[in-house]
Formats: C-alpha cells, structure tokens, sequence
C-alpha cells in the first residue's frame, strides 16, 4: 500500500508535496495535489553572555536572526539585576506594536530612552516615537514619528528640552517637511525662556506673507535680525527684505530685495549704518544690476508716467531733492529739469 511521505519528509515546500506518491504528480496524472504547504516553525534558542561588572546579555535567535515574540530578544542586566537595555526584534527586525521596541534604563532602572518601532521603522500614532529622559526621568526630547518621518498636526513633531524640562527648541514637521500655517515651525527659546530664534515654513519652504519669516533676538528679546521671504526666496515689495541690528536695535544694515534679487526703485538698494544710526554706504541696484541714483530715479519717474528725461536732467533732480522726497517732486520741478538738460543733450 502507497503511504503518504509527510510523517517522514513533510510536505514544507511544494516539491515536497509533488515528490509525495500519495499526493504528488505520481498518483494525480502528472498533476500536483493541492496539498497546503506549511513552513516550519522555528523556536528561537536562548544564548546568554556576561558582562563586565556582573552582569549579562541575553539573546533570542531563531535562524541567524534576533526574534521573540512573546519578549524583547536583547535583553542586558547590570550586576545588580536590574535591566538597562531591552531590544524587540521578530526576524531581525525592530518591531513591537504595544511599547517601545528599544529601551535604555540607566542603573536605577529609570528609562532613560524609549523608541518604538514598527516593521524597522519608528512609528507611533499616539505619542512620540522617540523620547529621552535625563537620569532624573525629565523627558529632554521627543519626536514625533511616522512610518520613520518626523510627522505632527498638533503640535510639535521636535522638542528639546533643558535638564529643568523647560522647552528650548521645537520644530513642526509634516510628512518629514517642516510646515506650520499659524505659527513660526521652528522656535528656539535661551534658558530664561525668551524666543530666540523663529522661522516660518510652509511645505517645506521658508515663507510668510504677513512678516519676516526669519526673526532672530538675542537674549534680551531685541530684535538683530529679520529676512522676509516667499517660496523661500528673499522677497519685499514694501521695505528691505533683510535686516540687520546691533544688540541695542539700531539697524546697521538693510536690503532691498526682489524675488532674491537686489532691486529698488524709490532708493539705495543697500545701506550700512554705523552704531549711532548714521549711514555710512550705499548701494544702487535695480533688477540685481548695479545703478546710479540718476538711474533709479528714471525708473521711479517712469512708473508714475514721467519719461524722457536726460542723464542730466537726473542728476539735477538728484542733486536737488534726496531720495525720500522724491515722491514730492513737482511738474514744475520736472518741467525746469527739462529745460535745463533737454534729452537731446549727450548722456554722461
């Protein structure tokens, strides 16, 4: 009588079951019986290793790999017994979906770090994925991760906090990207906790409509620098998209600046200040390309409707009226430039 071959070989893959005279091609006509094919189950084995000061390594491997199930498969012990690091892994893989699939305790037993993992990816939904505590139990950081991206709607996906548990940085970061819509996405605080440090990110992208989008204080919560941009380029259509102060709040330098391009047409595209407020350069620049004031002037005219003037009848206008009065030129004013420099004279 034929016997099935499964007591003895098992039927663990499909060419044992096909090699099987009971189920296999031999008593089916040449076809495989749909016989289900089961993978064997391998029991990971303990090994323990010592360490120094007394204490011990425990590992859980089952074909080559760190795997438990039902446990962490790393576990150390100091001398005293206490754990101090724990390790879930399932067929090499850092997994665990009820806790943290990595823990450090410091020698009191104190979590000191937690991480928890899924599939070898930090991953949690409902807290942060990673968090270290000092040996205080103080949580001085957390992330926020998901599917291994840093990833919050609710609040920060990035904290830092000092060893007192006051927070000194926070970045919010969706689907790995800093991005915030209501707030700057990166804060910095100094330990009397003053904003330092802002910036406003949008997707990705340093942007801010309504204000700078960078805002950096010193310690005392003055104001020393402040850059506008959109879509991550330096841009202000009404004022200097960079500025620069002292630690008292005396502005030293400014930038006007377009689309990352240094122009301005109502005045110096660049200007330095010394301590005391007092403007010691300047620089005309009109599409990023370097100007006179007799230059920019034309363009200011001729954006309200004034055009034809010689380089001369500029320069007269320059020489009699300083920048920020040029919105108080009169026709009469233009009219005796006119007269004087007609545009037929040679430009200089």
């Amino acid at each position: 009588m034929t016997r099935c071959t499964a007591p003895v070989r098992g039927h663990t893959t499909v060419s044992g079951a096909a090699s099987c005279p009971v189920h296999g091609a031999r008593s089916s006509g040449g076809q495989v019986a749909p016989v289900p094919v089961v993978e064997p189950v391998v029991e990971p084995s303990m090994r323990v290793e010592p360490l120094p000061g007394g204490g011990q390594r425990e590992e859980w491997i089952a074909d080559g790999h760190y795997h438990r199930t039902d446990g962490p498969a790393v576990a150390e012990r100091n001398g005293a017994g206490v754990v101090t690091h724990e390790e879930w892994r399932v067929e090499g893989r850092r997994h665990r979906t009820d806790g943290p699939a990595w823990v450090v305790r410091n020698d009191a037993g104190v979590a000191v770090r937690e991480e928890w993992w899924v599939e070898d990816r930090r991953h949690r939904t409902d807290g942060p994925a990673w968090a270290e505590r000092n040996d205080a139990g103080v949580v001085v950081r957390e992330q926020w991760l998901v599917e291994g991206h840093l990833h919050r709607t609710d609040g920060p996906a990035w904290v830092v906090r000092n060893a007192a548990g006051a927070v000194v940085h926070e970045e919010w970061l969706v689907d790995g990207r800093y991005h915030r819509t209501d707030g700057p996405a990166v804060v910095e605080y100094n330990g009397a906790g003053v904003v330092v440090s802002e910036e406003w990110w949008v997707k990705g992208r340093r942007h801010r409509t309504d204000g700078p989008a960078v805002v950096v204080r010193n310690d005392a919560g003055v104001v020393v620098r402040e850059e506008w941009l959109v879509q991550d380029r330096q841009h202000r259509t009404d004022g200097p998209a960079y500025v620069l102060r002292n630690d008292a709040g005396v502005v030293v330098r400014e930038e006007w600046l377009v689309q990352d391009r240094l122009h301005r047409t109502d005045g110096p595209a660049l200007v330095e200040y010394n301590d005391a407020g007092v403007v010691m350069r300047e620089e005309w620049w009109v599409d990023s390309e370097p100007s006179t004031p007799g230059e920019v002037l034309g363009v200011f005219l001729a954006e309200r409707g004034v055009a034809g003037l010689s380089a001369e009848a500029l320069k007269f206008l320059v020489s009699t009226r300083p920048y920020k009065q040029w919105s108080f030129i009169t026709d009469n004013e233009i009219a005796l430039a006119r007269l004087l420099h007609p545009a037929t004279e040679a430009r200089l």
